[in-house]
């Protein structure tokens, strides 16, 4: 498994995504996980969407692990997307002038504009609105292929900070029932795939 070295943004809580809808667009997502609140200034906590941009700020609980999260996506569209994975064009230049923004102003480290490693593919598949006896869930399955195979299946539930705990050790009790461990996973499944994904390689310059 490599280094801390071998994800420098990851690491400094940055993520960026780029998602080939098939055949419905594409879009790109700037993430900081973990973050603060008051790194995230009045201007982005007031913006919601405006045109193809849009911002939200959620907690993500998974077990006794709590973080916050801010990201930033933009509808980038589909031929953006196929541009940086074939190589024709670096990462950061489908990324919106807002989003350059949000993470020149918010990001605890700088996203410089030199090369980026464009890593992946990860085919995933989500199903929202997945009734799970009282509890309506998302379910997204990530699949990596190759040298380190993975799979993972995330089942979340989208609520309000009150009462959150409840909700949790409720559908928590409900995957156990069902013979799923929500423990068995052995960290977030980002760091998983994108360790999947580095693992004997170079270290590279940057991660994408």
């Amino acid at each position: 498994m490599g280094g801390p070295c071998d994800l420098p943004l990851l690491n400094a809580g940055v993520i960026l995504r780029l998602r080939d809808g098939g055949g419905r667009g594409g879009d790109v997502t700037a993430r900081l996980r973990p973050c603060r609140r008051s790194w995230i200034g009045d201007r982005w906590l007031d913006f919601r969407a405006q045109g193809p941009d849009s911002f939200g700020l959620t907690g993500d609980w998974s077990g006794e692990h709590r973080t916050l999260s801010a990201s930033f996506t933009t509808d980038c569209g589909s031929a953006a997307v196929a541009a940086v994975a074939s190589g024709a064009q670096q990462p950061l230049w489908a990324l919106s002038e807002r989003q350059r923004a949000f993470l020149a102003d918010c990001a605890d480290v700088v996203v410089a504009a030199g090369p980026l490693d464009v890593l992946g593919p990860v085919h995933s598949v989500r199903w929202e609105g997945v009734r799970l006896d009282h509890h309506e869930v998302t379910l997204e399955s990530w699949t990596l292929d190759g040298p380190r195979p993975l799979r993972r299946l995330e089942v979340s539930e989208r609520v309000p900070p009150q009462g959150a705990e409840v909700v949790q050790a409720s559908l928590t009790a409900l995957l156990r029932r069902q013979g799923l461990d929500p423990a068995q996973g052995r960290g977030p499944r980002t760091r998983d795939v994108l360790e999947a994904l580095t693992h004997g390689a170079r270290p590279p310059q940057r991660i994408f």
